[in-house]
């Protein structure tokens, strides 16, 4: 209005006014490099996925939806009442592992052999529309919601667990991979820690097939392993856990490794600068 035009032409409206004009021109600025980062991220993952496969999960209000990223194409597929199907099949699993090391005398063949149908019924529900190439070595798994929980490497693909077909990995985010991929240790010192262990059938096992591995390596072994025996302030090439863990899904960082003596929150390694 006229009267409102009059009083801007006060020195302190004048002053607001010019406040107003820098901030508008910082937030242009802003939303141009919030542009150029989603431009250098849309490159790096066409570049990535020329170097294996990705795959991104979006959970959204029933269906689950399914971003498969391949030597710069991009397919996708929308798994109808995936919420659902996805959280009836998560307990089932969750159930089995969480009843067998309650049970007296731990998990026994019965337990494993119901698990493996599970872990079967997941794969085959999940893993198909992915169109998976069947020349690729390495695979980048980004899930979302409950399928961050599912134990993905004991997944089967065509009756192949894809541990057995890729070099998996699973990460938060695109970006959380990249950054970790820029922040690569140059320490040769591998750390083998072997926590609370009870119930898991195959640890003896677990236990000769990484000494098979690692030996003639600059290796420790903590077993048992105890909170004190966790690093803080140091540099590894590989860190190896055994053992049991506890999702806490409604404060993530009181999720924990169990070890000997007791819980290590997630917590306490954001504390530990490694």
């Amino acid at each position: 209005t006229r009267s409102t035009a009059v009083t801007m032409k006060g020195p302190y409206f004048r002053k607001l006014q010019s406040d107003v004009h820098k901030a508008m021109i910082s937030l242009g600025t802003y939303r141009q490099s919030q542009t150029d980062v989603k431009s250098d991220l849309k490159s790096r993952i066409n570049s990535l996925s020329y170097e294996m496969p990705i795959i991104q999960f979006h959970i959204g209000h029933k269906d689950i939806f399914a971003f498969v990223h391949n030597r710069g194409e991009t397919i996708s597929h929308r798994y109808l009442d995936g919420l659902e199907v996805g959280r009836r099949l998560a307990a089932q699993w969750r159930f089995i592992v969480e009843r067998a090391p309650a049970a007296a005398g731990g998990q026994n063949d019965s337990d494993l052999a119901e698990e493996k149908q599970i872990l079967k019924r997941i794969g085959q529900w999940l893993l198909p529309p992915l169109q998976l190439p069947s020349e690729a070595t390495r695979l980048l798994v980004i899930p979302e919601g409950l399928l961050s929980n599912l134990p993905w490497m004991a997944l089967s693909d065509n009756g192949r667990p894809l541990i057995d077909r890729f070099t998996l990995t699973l990460s938060p985010s695109i970006r959380h991979y990249l950054q970790a991929c820029d922040n690569v240790s140059k320490s040769d010192q591998i750390k083998v820690f072997f926590g609370a262990t009870s119930g898991l059938p195959y640890i003896q096992d677990e236990l000769k097939a990484v000494q098979s591995v690692l030996c003639n390596q600059n290796v420790s072994y903590h077993i048992p392993c105890f909170r004190k025996d966790w690093p803080n302030g140091e540099d590894a090439g590989i860190w190896h856990f055994s053992g049991h863990a506890r999702l806490r899904s409604d404060n993530p960082l009181y999720s924990a490794l169990m070890l000997n003596d007791g819980p290590l929150f997630a917590a306490d390694l954001r504390l530990k600068q490694n």
